[in-house]
Formats: C-alpha cells, sequence, structure tokens
C-alpha cells in the first residue's frame, strides 16, 4: 500500500508480489519505486506504470530475500543485496544486471557512503 506519510489516506495497492515485500526505494527524482521480496525478486515500478495500474519489470538473480538501494543522483542505477550473499547492480532503464559481486555471507542492508561511489 502506497500512503502520504503522517496520513491514513491510501494512494494505491500494489500487490507485486507473491511472498512478503522486505525492502522498496523510490529513486531520488521520486519517479520510480523498487521493491524487493523475501523469494529475491526485485520489481521497478515506473509512476506511469502505477498510474496505468500495470505490473512492474521484474529482476531476477538472487536465490534468497534482497534488499535494494538507488544510487544516489542515478535514476537509472540499482543496487541489491541478498542473504545469498551477492551485491548485484542493475541497469534499470534496461532491466539487466550490470554487475555481480559474492560475499563471504549473507546481507540484509545496503547503504551509501558520501557519494554515489562507495557502498
Amino acid at each position: 500500500m502506497l500512503s502520504v506519510l503522517g496520513e491514513k489516506r491510501q494512494i494505491r495497492e500494489i500487490r507485486a508480489h507473491k511472498v512478503k515485500i522486505i525492502s522498496m526505494a523510490w529513486s531520488e527524482d521520486g519517479r520510480r519505486l523498487a521493491t524487493a521480496a523475501q523469494d529475491g525478486t526485485i520489481k521497478l515500478w515506473s509512476m506511469d506504470r502505477l498510474s496505468k495500474n500495470e505490473d512492474g519489470l521484474e529482476l531476477r538473480g538472487h536465490r534468497a530475500p534482497a534488499c535494494v538501494s538507488w544510487q544516489p543522483a542515478s535514476n537509472s542505477t540499482l543496487i541489491s543485496v541478498s542473504l545469498d550473499g551477492s551485491v548485484r547492480r542493475w541497469d534499470a532503464n534496461k532491466g539487466q544486471e550490470q554487475g555481480c559481486v559474492q560475499l563471504g555471507s549473507g546481507c540484509l542492508c545496503v547503504a551509501w557512503l558520501g557519494g554515489d561511489d562507495l557502498l
């Protein structure tokens, strides 16, 4: 459910995933929403898709719950981390993975340090 912060008014209900959504992030320009679910799937939503009630673009690659974060000052690069131990970089315009790094263990939180270069 999307709602205005501090209000009980519902803007739109999104039934995006078959399992619980555990992470969501808005792009810096507020025009895209990324959701990540317990099964590792990620979906990208544009405001156009939301207003037309269309399904989001699905990104697959993780095998376990994931967390998402938009790269600061970029509305086209998304980073996801997962309990499967992978960190993935996505081109949100094309819906394609740009790279993957395996960590020694799983992770379910991602944050940027300073600008847009360090995770």
